[in-house]
């Protein structure tokens, strides 16, 4: 593909389902405003839009928590366009639920390995290349908001040149809180139950393509420099 300052070579990880799928179908149904790397270790809602999308589309179904899986995304992103533009950093676990007494370390470790260490290694990985256009690119992390704020934070004062932002997506009907509604119910707390399964019944949980589409905008038209390192909720005046 040759390169185009008019189209955004973006890589998006957790792009299987719920928040990130919506949020790629909603980048790609765009007038060719976007090249995408979709990362996700289940492709099988991902098959069907690469045959829609042959040219603005590359599926990577492999293990976000691998390194070498970051590493060959934004490969694959630099070798379509010569460029990398934004990363969509979504994915992520919700195991392990329940007490902590009962909890098994390895999975701790797996859901840290996903929702956070995932990050690190794509961040390391893709600043060398989001440097290369400075002030015009940006990082949305959605997920496991204590340390991801920390991190994105942070980010912004060692790297002023790359805008990043933290956007909490809500509570979206989601492959992950059906599972939280159905196969985890023994688990979580009572409460927590009762209101998932309330916003559920009531219809009231969020579409995914609702913070789907701030994520795909944010990743078109970009982060302004001002809050940069924030944290903002998906539909904040200023990102909307």
């Amino acid at each position: 593909m040759a390169a185009s300052k008019s189209i955004r070579s973006i890589v998006l990880t957790g792009a299987g389902s719920g928040i990130g799928l919506a949020c790629l179908t909603i980048l790609l149904s765009q007038e060719a405003n976007a090249h995408v790397v979709a990362v996700d270790v289940n492709g099988v809602r991902l098959v069907p839009l690469k045959e829609q999308y042959p040219d603005r589309l590359e599926v990577i179904i492999a293990d976000i928590a691998q390194r070498s899986t970051s590493e060959k995304a934004v490969e694959k992103a630099v070798s379509s366009l010569g460029r990398l533009d934004a990363l969509l950093l979504n994915a992520g676990v919700v195991e392990p639920v329940g007490p902590v007494a009962t909890a098994k370390v390895d999975e701790w470790k797996r859901l840290f390995d996903v929702n956070f260490f995932s990050m690190i290694h794509t961040v390391q990985v893709a600043l060398p290349h989001l440097r290369k256009h400075c002030g015009m690119w940006k990082y949305c992390c959605d997920l496991f908001w204590g340390l991801v704020n920390a991190l994105v934070a942070g980010l912004a004062m060692e790297e002023p040149e790359v805008a990043c932002l933290s956007v909490t997506p809500g509570i979206a009907e989601s492959g992950l809180q059906k599972q939280m509604r159905e196969e985890l119910k023994d688990k979580l707390r009572p409460d927590m139950h009762k209101m998932l399964s309330g916003l559920h019944a009531r219809g009231e949980l969020l579409k995914p393509e609702q913070p789907g589409s701030t994520l795909a905008r944010l990743a078109v038209q970009g982060v302004p420099k001002e809050i940069s390192g924030q944290m903002l909720p998906w539909n904040d005046d200023r990102i909307v």
